[in-house]
């Protein structure tokens, strides 16, 4: 007697834990929704990722994130092109400056994927000639405006999240023995394990379209700087 009672309460505790929650998650997507699909800001046009799904990694994991904006394209300076040759440190003041913040890996391959998981931006078709990338024949072989490449937005109407430059992400790593030596020319003094590391996606102009895949990711020290690596800022909107 006892024991169906005790069922009984559990099963009602359950029921009422599922609605509360499925309450919140429904909330948030309504304020979610009411958020501007575009927001105009000193530093550039920035656009929404709603609240939802998407799918990332090779598995294509699901996993689900709050809203965030994101800028419209990389972080530029002169002439509109974008602002390359930066540490992880620089990129992240520029957008705290700017009142934003460098997005995590996960947020940038949302903006990349959408909620279905696509393979690139444009959909799933490998195209080389959409992105600013080594194996498109129409390439400068350099970094183009942060503005170019319209072919390449994604669902949401991001550029160059494919291609044009490296771009840092707020996602530290550990890096491998691979990693350490394969910088150890580059870098003076040689990089070790025990400095900070930090990734970066999305493949440049010099980088072959298959090796830009959205999951993909480069692993650097934070001191490290180069001619195709930049950045692009996210922001975390106040949502009521």
């Amino acid at each position: 007697m006892i024991l169906g009672v005790v069922t009984v309460l559990a099963s009602v505790w359950a029921a009422r834990t599922i609605l509360t929650m499925r309450r919140k998650v429904g909330d948030v997507a309504s304020r979610s929704a009411a958020l501007p699909r575009i927001k105009e800001t000193p530093t550039g046009t920035m656009i929404l990722i709603p609240y939802g799904f998407t799918e990332v990694d090779a598995d294509n994991l699901p996993v689900q994130l709050p809203a965030f904006y994101i800028d419209r394209t990389e972080y530029a300076e002169t002439h509109g092109m974008p602002l390359t040759n930066v540490t992880y440190d620089q990129a992240r003041q520029r957008c705290e400056a700017a009142g934003k913040r460098l997005p995590k890996g996960i947020e940038w391959e949302k903006a990349v994927r959408g909620e279905t998981g696509t393979r690139w931006p444009w959909g799933n078709n490998d195209a080389p000639e959409r992105a600013n990338v080594m194996d498109n024949p129409h390439s400068p072989h350099a970094a183009m405006p942060a503005n170019s490449n319209p072919e390449s937005a994604s669902v949401y109407g991001v550029l160059n999240l494919i291609g044009n430059v490296w771009e840092w992400v707020d996602d530290a790593h550990v890096p491998k023995p691979r990693n350490i030596v394969s910088l150890a020319d580059r870098l003076l003094p040689p990089p070790t394990k025990d400095e900070p590391w930090y990734a970066a996606r999305g493949g440049a102009f010099d980088t072959p379209l298959a090796e830009a895949l959205p999951y993909k990711f480069l692993v650097l020290p934070a001191r490290y700087r180069a001619p195709n690596l930049g950045f692009r800022c996210a922001q975390s909107p106040m949502v009521p």
